[in-house]
């Protein structure tokens, strides 16, 4: 399943990072069959695709 939302890129220090909306996430890591951790995923930014990870930081 592929899940689309718009939002803008951010980053903390050198690490770029989006807000992924609340039932996106929550999708996510029930399919990942986890609920902390890292999860591989496959991100398109302006059209270009790249293999990303995502994370839980501070409980965002």
């Amino acid at each position: 399943m592929m899940h689309q939302f718009k939002t803008t890129l951010d980053i903390i220090g050198i690490n770029p990072f989006v807000y992924v909306p609340e039932q996106i996430l929550k999708d996510l890591f029930t399919r990942a069959g986890k609920d902390k951790g890292h999860i591989p995923e496959c991100i398109v930014i302006n059209n270009n695709q790249h293999k990303q990870t995502l994370v839980k930081f501070s409980g965002d």
